[in-house]
């Protein structure tokens, strides 16, 4: 969790800048720098009594019923790519924002519950939580079934940190994940296969099934796709404006 107290207003010399740009006294930002748009609908919100879910451009989201799975998927991407994606923990301990570089994990509980607490999967008690839980159980059944081994369970949190995991594969897969979420479930034929290379089969056709160790799925190969292991990230980076490395 980041530090509540505001360096700035705590004490600190109002006349050295902060880094990446000057202070700003009435900033409720805790490193001092102006507050931008999105920051001061945050703030306004938050001064109000709102605490529930924002969108990264500080609008608060309030649906009539639960938030689709798909709609918090494709926000927690849309989080990482302008605030940026890290290894190891949920957010950035170094951050001194309330917008820090966040995990998988960590954007969807900035998403669900309006900005970073401390251990998000475990907020029981917060409104914002059976949106959280609901987008992380499909989420990591959605990458177990692409990663997997079929023996033990792989999660969002083992795809987040794997060694050479890059912020464009991530997005990618939030926004694949909320795609696929929003598809009618197809069953796999009653004959023994590999998912995703068995032609004529419904649910191996429906999706990509290709990784970076597996030849080319039948899905991709229909779809005429070449280097197919590569395309989701390259692909979805690209409509996003990243590069492989998730920079702008």
């Amino acid at each position: 969790m980041q530090p509540t107290h505001n360096p700035v207003r705590d004490g600190a010399d109002l006349t050295t800048p902060a880094v990446g740009g000057p202070v700003d006294p009435t900033s409720r930002r805790l490193d001092g720098r102006p507050e931008t748009d999105a920051d001061r609908r945050l703030f306004d919100l938050r001064a109000a009594g709102y605490h529930g879910p924002v969108d990264p451009d500080g609008h608060p989201v309030m649906p009539d019923g639960p938030v689709s799975v798909a709609s918090t998927l494709r926000a927690a991407a849309r989080y990482l790519s302008v605030h940026g994606w890290c290894q190891g923990c949920y957010y950035d301990p170094a951050a001194t924002s309330f917008t820090p570089a966040a995990c998988m994990v960590g954007a969807i509980g900035i998403v669900c519950y309006g900005g970073p607490v401390d251990a998000p999967a475990q907020q029981f008690d917060h409104p914002g939580f059976a949106d959280f839980e609901a987008a992380v159980a499909w989420l990591d059944r959605y990458l177990d079934g692409r990663y997997g081994d079929g023996q033990t369970p792989y999660t969002a949190y083992d795809f987040n940190d794997a060694k050479g995991r890059t912020a464009a594969e991530v997005i990618a897969e939030l926004l694949a994940a909320a795609d696929t979420w929003q598809q009618p479930s197809v069953a796999h034929v009653d004959y023994p296969h590999e998912p995703g290379h068995l032609y004529d089969c419904p649910a191996c056709e429906a999706t990509c099934h290709c990784t970076p160790t597996s030849t080319q799925c039948v899905h991709c190969a229909l779809q005429g796709h070449t280097d197919t292991w590569l395309l989701p990230a390259h692909a979805i980076a690209a409509r996003l404006g990243l590069d492989q490395d998730g920079a702008a």
